[in-house]
């Protein structure tokens, strides 16, 4: 399980590295359940306030 400080971290690298904005559009093509969908993804997105389009698995 991830730990909340972990999820912080990433979300900031993410943020920073990927230069995520509200202006961006992500497409989270992972499973929601699997790390790179759910954890990786979804979380950085959110704290840009980006448009988010959540594919079918």
């Amino acid at each position: 399980m991830h730990t909340a400080p972990s999820r912080l971290t990433w979300v900031t690298i993410a943020h920073e590295f990927f230069d995520l904005t509200p202006a961006k559009i992500m497409a989270v093509a992972a499973p929601m359940g699997h790390a790179a969908g759910g954890f990786r993804w979804l979380q950085p997105g959110v704290c840009a306030a980006a448009t988010q389009v959540v594919l079918p698995g």
